[in-house]
């Protein structure tokens, strides 16, 4: 069971953490797609994602760590107990490229939330947490 440490509202919005595997500047590299114009068509809708929530709050994906260093920080300071499975993991994720991110989006931007949940693809993008 997690914790979470710190000041929690009761906001309407949802919170997603998901990892990238070469961060958001990289996601071009992964899309399995010829056509160069549908590929940065792509890439930039992922990017436009995880940089503007809706038109009532702007807001920018918060990059949360992509080294060991910052993991640990991470892990000390958001949840206790920590259980080893899932520090194991993020610390595999993080040895293999990945960037972790969090994005709150408000849950009445229904269309958002279903569009960063339709792009995890469980191998390039990982969703880590859907907090809504």
């Amino acid at each position: 069971m997690k914790i979470r440490q710190g000041f929690v509202t009761n906001s309407s919005s949802s919170s997603f953490i998901i990892a990238v595997k070469g961060g958001l500047d990289n996601i071009e590299a992964f899309i399995d797609i010829d056509n160069k114009l549908w590929k940065r068509f792509i890439a930039n809708s992922i990017r436009h994602a995880f940089e503007i929530s809706d038109a009532d709050d702007t807001q920018s994906a918060e990059k949360l760590f992509s080294d060991e260093k910052g993991l640990k920080v991470y892990m000390e300071d958001m949840y206790t107990p920590q259980t080893n499975e899932e520090a194991s993991k993020y610390k595999k994720l993080v040895k293999d490229g990945y960037v972790f991110y969090r994005k709150d989006v408000s849950y009445h931007d229904s269309y958002l939330n279903r569009q960063i949940n339709d792009m995890c693809d469980g191998k390039n993008i990982i969703l880590i947490e859907n907090n809504s």
